[in-house]
């Protein structure tokens, strides 16, 4: 039977046209309603449209993802785009990727272990969204939740798996049946948009991953949460719309509304991209589209403020007020923040840090398709200020352009290439301010001489010369264009470091920065106030150029000297050493040797105090400075110049008395400091005759462990209490601090010959009293010092009483120490202080947890000998190799006896290379004395009674206490029936 006429339906479709604007003179077409439908005679038929997907994946998934493709446009028709299968030879990738997953309004990610640290992955599966693309998840092997991004779990996923492929997929196909409208709704997974998106937010705002950005964006949305009107505000090229793209592809907003503003926009169109967003008629008012916009969870970015001028600057604002009113979440980006927001919250974010600016660039690299060697990367962030905009522009021109000569261009910043770039960063912007206010630009250029932010006095006090008559208005301009910021926090000011690089400073502003900063370094000296002046080292920094530069080095000589103790209280030893080099290198040319003299003193004390290198070559440098000094200055022994050299001299010998000929290079240092007292005793400098008694006492305590022991260790006592009658925690907190540290360490060292508790237990109070003053705060050298030797007191305490407890606090102190003295910034104390923990942990062993506790005290010697090595540090070598011989024979009972007890006598006899009885006869007589008890183990009677007897004779002429115990391991033998 032959078919019957076909009565086929013909669609009308009636194109509506909606203002949304485009461009200059042209309408966009934003839908289509179907009117109506009518039969005609003739036969026609109607295809549904095949579904545009784009599938993205890693291409290690490649196979998994090209079988889900392949059933997928099987069972569904739909026109599925994949690349290692649509791309074609002689295609360009890049292209091909872009113009299909724009194209394409349908998109599903294949998440897997393989595509989640993907970047290219995850800058495609952000652009979708950004796109107001529908969005389906899949789940392609075995990931954890906890590594798929927070954003995508928001939507449903689905799961395929290889073992159950084909029933799986069942999922997919039904999801974009769905989407095609061939089945109806239900509660399956689904092609799914989380957030309606009205308004194009360009590409690369989220083709690549976001660093350094976290907190901002964290204190955005919490602003955003409170309901008020959020600004980005910051200077060209810092990321501000890309930090409000990233707070967008966060978002949970049911709908966001994305409005850049320009030259020529309105807010009418703003108005109208509400209205669409939220699917309204063309007749709603505006009042109504305002306040339904407020109550439903939906955002308004508008981005590029600082176009929006005049008449429509106000109309903008009133919009973003009346929204705020009505409940709306908005966020604005600009460079200029606008008057008369209603409480708006400000962020402004910063320079991004040097590690953060590389991961950019290699991100960047990958986004663009250029090959830039990773070798470079650093390079290309330094030279591009850390500024991503900065950033973009150098790979965009090595497209082009030699890596090289970009770099170049970089550096120079002077060139037309260039300098384009920098005025629409800036130069444009200070324009526009320039226009509002004249004297505001001329402020500009007198601020930038700072660095690493001011104060508001600091900036009155530098800029009083500059002709700018109102200050405080010419300020918040400045702040109003981003180009300072003010930390409401810390009460200081901040300009933007690129600004800072690409406005001229006025000439005039460096002599007043220099003074103002010196004489903050002398007040703050004054006071002991290390920690507020620490804030202040960029700018302290500059001046120090500025006076090295313009000068004969006077002016930086005395700035050097007004912050020769502040930066060893903070630990800048390297930074204060290389400006004392440049100083003298400076001076050289001057003829001027007082001057000289003066330079000499400060190099002298820099190489005595660093940490790194070779401590026996820098003290004779710095002895040798010393030496030349008096050759300048002469012997006339009462000027206190003599008296102050004399005292670095003595200090210099202390430090080297740890290296080498011990005894000989203390009594030389006490020589001079007695010479120094007696200068400063007549000329009543009573804080310097603090410092040199102090130091005395600390030449007396280390004589103590060669000669005298007792009788140096109460001359030591004698000169601390001496220095701490001048002194005084309000006067010098952080000398007093010290002085009492080094009165309770001697009495720790005084509890060996005398009244052992009660020693102890004064050099605890000493001790905790010193740390009252000196925290890790005030001074976190310091601070170390005396937790290390607080550590000391408690583990010999640990011998007398409450062993375990007391043990357990040497341990906590040590870990203090730690938390200061790393490997990295003071490699020579953190050695001391390992070492002490693991003689801690192996006298814990004693009492508990043996292995465990001996085997953690071979991992701190062990650590200690990295840098205690025999030839640098020949004494410490050894002292270190005698703890861990120690704690070799202590372990030897409990596992591998005769290869532990063999460890330890290669450690003893390894220490016994430096330790010899002229030089270090305390130490050599331990050694014996620990040697003797593992001979003794080994039935090596005779052998054991003559080390025993070698260190009791020691132990005698030193006045030491272990002589009764090795007498009284010598008498088991000889006397046994006894």
């Amino acid at each position: 039977m032959p078919p019957g006429p076909c009565r086929t339906v013909t669609i009308m479709i009636v194109a509506y046209w909606d203002r949304c604007w485009v461009g200059p003179a042209c309408w966009r077409m934003t839908g289509y309603v179907i009117i109506s439908g009518y039969a005609t005679g003739d036969t026609m038929t109607t295809t549904p449209e095949p579904l545009k997907i784009f599938v993205s994946h890693a291409t290690a998934d490649d196979d998994i993802v090209t079988r889900i493709h392949d059933t997928l446009e099987a069972e569904t028709g739909a026109d599925i785009w994949v690349d290692h299968k649509d791309i074609g030879p002689g295609d360009i990738w890049e292209l091909e990727i872009e113009a299909n997953l724009r194209t394409r309004p349908y998109f599903m990610v294949c998440i897997s272990k393989n595509s989640m640290p993907s970047l290219e992955v995850r800058a495609e599966w952000r652009e979708a969204i950004a796109l107001g693309h529908n969005l389906l998840p899949v789940v392609i092997d075995d990931i954890q939740m906890s590594a798929i991004p927070p954003r995508l779990k928001l939507y449903q996923l689905v799961w395929v798996s290889e073992t159950s492929l084909n029933k799986d997929v069942e999922k997919l196909v039904h999801a974009i049946r769905k989407a095609s409208g061939l089945a109806e709704a239900d509660d399956e997974p689904s092609f799914t948009i989380i957030s309606k998106i009205t308004g194009e937010i360009p590409r690369n705002l989220v083709r690549i991953t976001m660093h350094g950005r976290e907190n901002d964006l964290k204190a955005i949305q919490d602003a955003l949460i409170t309901g008020n009107i959020t600004a980005i505000i910051g200077v060209g090229g810092l990321g501000k719309s890309r930090l409000a793209a990233e707070v967008v592809a966060n978002s949970e907003a049911k709908g966001i509304v994305w409005h850049r503003i320009s030259d020529i926009s309105r807010t009418d169109d703003v108005v109208v991209m509400l209205r669409q967003n939220m699917g309204l008629p063309d007749n709603s008012e505006r009042e109504e589209i305002i306040t339904k916009f407020g109550t439903e969870t939906r955002l308004l970015v508008l981005d590029n403020g600082e176009d929006a001028t005049g008449e429509r600057l106000d109309d903008y604002v009133i919009l973003a007020n009346e929204l705020c009113s009505a409940g709306a979440k908005v966020l604005l980006t600009s460079r200029v923040m606008w008057d008369d927001l209603e409480m708006p919250r400000e962020n402004h974010p910063q320079t991004l840090p040097l590690d953060t600016a590389v991961q950019v660039v290699a991100e960047m690299a990958i986004a663009y398709d250029v090959s830039v060697p990773e070798t470079e990367h650093q390079a290309i962030a330094r030279d591009g200020r850390q500024h991503p905009w900065l950033i973009e522009w150098a790979i965009k021109q090595m497209k082009r352009l030699p890596i090289q000569h970009v770099l170049a261009l970089l550096q120079s910043l002077d060139v037309p290439r260039i300098q384009d770039a920098i005025y629409q960063m800036i130069g444009k912007t200070v324009e526009q301010m320039r226009e509002e206010s004249a004297e505001a630009a001329k402020l500009l250029t007198w601020i930038t001489v700072f660095r690493g932010g001011f104060t508001y006095d600091a900036a009155k006090f530098v800029t009083r010369d500059s002709g700018v008559t109102d200050f405080d208005t010419a300020l918040e301009i400045l702040q109003k264009y981003a180009f300072v910021n003010f930390d409401q926090s810390t009460q200081r000011y901040k300009t933007d470091v690129f600004v800072i690089e690409v406005i001229p400073t006025n000439l005039e502003a460096h002599k007043p920065h220099y003074f103002f900063y010196f004489s903050q370094a002398e007040e703050h000296n004054s006071k002991q106030d290390y920690v507020g002046l620490n804030e202040e080292q960029e700018n302290l920094q500059s001046a120090f150029e500025w006076a090295l530069s313009v000068g004969d080095g006077e002016d930086a000589l005395w700035l050097m000297n007004r912050c020769g103790q502040y930066m060893t209280n903070r630990g800048y030893f390297e930074l204060s050493l290389n400006w004392a080099i440049r100083v003298l290198e400076r001076l050289d040319s001057t003829g001027k040797s007082e001057l000289r003299a003066s330079a000499l003193n400060a190099f002298g004390n820099r190489y005595a105090q660093l940490p790194h290198g070779n401590k026996v070559t820098n003290i004779h440098k710095a002895i040798d400075a010393f030496e030349e000094v008096l050759t300048i200055r002469g012997s006339d022994m009462k000027t206190s110049d003599y008296a102050g050299t004399q005292s670095n001299i003595g200090l210099a010998y202390t430090e080297l008395s740890l290296y080498e000929n011990p005894q000989l290079n203390l009594e030389k240092a006490i020589s001079a400091y007695k010479v120094a007292l007696k200068n400063f005793a007549v000329n009543s400098d009573q804080l310097a005759y603090a410092m040199v008694q102090n130091n005395l006492g600390m030449a007396y305590r280390r004589l103590s462990k060669y000669k005298q022991s007792k009788i140096n260790l109460d001359s030591a006592i004698q000169a601390y209490q001496q220095s701490l009658q001048i002194y005084t925690p309000e006067s010098s907190p952080i000398d007093y601090a010290m002085a009492q540290n080094n009165l309770g360490t001697a009495f720790r060292e005084l509890s060996e010959y005398a009244q052992s508790e009660i020693n102890l237990n004064l050099s605890i109070e000493a001790l905790k009293t010193s740390l009252s003053f000196a925290n890790i705060e005030t001074a976190p050298q310091d601070y170390a010092a005396t937790q290390n030797n607080l550590g000391n007191t408690y583990r010999t305490l640990a011998h007398i009483t409450d062993p375990k407890e007391n043990l357990g606090k040497a341990i906590d102190a040590y870990k203090e120490a730690l938390r200061i003295r790393t490997i990295g910034t003071d490699p020579v104390a953190f050695s001391a202080t390992k070492h002490n923990l693991g003689t801690a942990f192996s006298d814990l062993a004693d009492y508990e947890q043996p292995i465990v506790n001996l085997n953690r005290a071979i991992h701190c010697y062990k650590k200690a000998l990295q840098i205690r090595t025999a030839e640098d540090y020949p004494l410490d070598y050894a002292l270190t190799r005698n703890s861990l011989g120690v704690a070799y024979w202590k372990l030897s009972p409990y596992e591998n006896s005769k290869d532990n007890q063999q460890k330890a006598i290669n450690s003893f006899q390894e220490a016994l290379r430096f330790y010899t009885v002229d030089s270090t006869p305390l130490d050599y007589a331990q050694i014996k004395a620990n040697m003797g008890v593992i001979l003794e183990r080994q039935q090596q009677i005779d052998e054991a009674l003559l080390a025993w007897r070698e260190a009791e004779a020691i132990y005698l002429q030193l006045g030491h206490p272990h002589a009764d115990r090795v007498k009284g391991w010598i008498e088991e033998y000889e006397n046994p029936g006894d």
